[in-house]
């Protein structure tokens, strides 16, 4: 078990060995972790130089040997935060960059775990607004699981929605709890021809294809979203909140 965790963290398998044994029988000379670890002492040096660079363990000399320990066990947490905060400077500093980048930027996504991540990905980006035109169906690549979390990540991140769906008695059934989850759904008539799903934000445009296999496109360009934002606003005074159409 131990070896997978730290694995996910990014330790290599060697790594991994050498961490664990110095855990297990405390400070030790190289030598000793080659022999308890079985890995070539030329390569345990390599690997203590990698473990000392991510900060997790420390060396220290006693008479003509050099000791290597872990001093701090929460040492890997700590190298897990830096690694989440150099990802978060790097994604700024790249959306800083595509600020000045003219050329639209299209991403595709495949298959029902892509679908999610698009969609926590919006939600990630924390617009102050979401638009919307949906099937209720879209829910269907979601579990009851995800869609409350999702949910609750938006409502937290106060993240509100407008949202035009088409009628029919789930869509119904879905918008009782809206002044409950800063959102507004208005519905449109079941008769529209649509079975798709757009998201309109903070400079994006996001269509869904919910069917076998889901599919999702990811548009960032910013005389698009300007678009469809302004069809979505002529669009949505016409259909009062509370207005219902019997589905034919």
């Amino acid at each position: 078990m131990f070896e997978k965790l730290l694995q996910d963290l990014g330790f290599s398998e060697k790594e991994t060995k050498v961490y664990l044994s110095l855990n297990q029988y405390g400070p030790m000379p190289a030598s000793t972790i080659a022999r308890l670890t079985e890995i070539k002492r030329t390569s345990v040096y390599d690997i203590l130089n990698a473990l000392l660079q991510k900060n997790v363990i420390t060396s220290y000399r006693q008479g003509i040997y050099t000791y290597f320990a872990i001093d701090d066990i929460n040492k890997l947490y700590l190298y897990e935060k830096e690694k989440l905060n150099t990802a978060k400077l790097l994604i700024e500093n790249l959306k800083d960059r595509n600020k000045y980048q003219q050329n639209i930027q299209v991403n595709y996504y495949r298959g029902k775990e892509g679908y999610v991540e698009v969609y926590d990905e919006m939600i990630r980006s924390n617009p102050q607004e979401i638009l919307c035109w949906t099937d209720i169906n879209f829910l269907n690549v979601f579990t009851p699981q995800q869609d409350v979390v999702g949910i609750a990540d938006r409502v937290r991140r106060k993240i509100s929605m407008r949202i035009l769906m088409k009628d029919s008695p789930r869509a119904r059934e879905y918008r009782k709890n809206d002044s409950q989850l800063l959102r507004e759904i208005r519905l449109l008539p079941a008769t529209f021809r649509f079975e798709t799903t757009l998201f309109i934000y903070q400079g994006h445009v996001i269509f869904f294809d919910y069917h076998e296999p889901a599919t999702a496109i990811r548009i960032q360009h910013d005389g698009i979203y300007l678009m469809m934002k302004e069809f979505f606003e002529i669009t949505w005074p016409l259909y009062q909140s509370r207005q219902s159409f019997q589905p034919e």
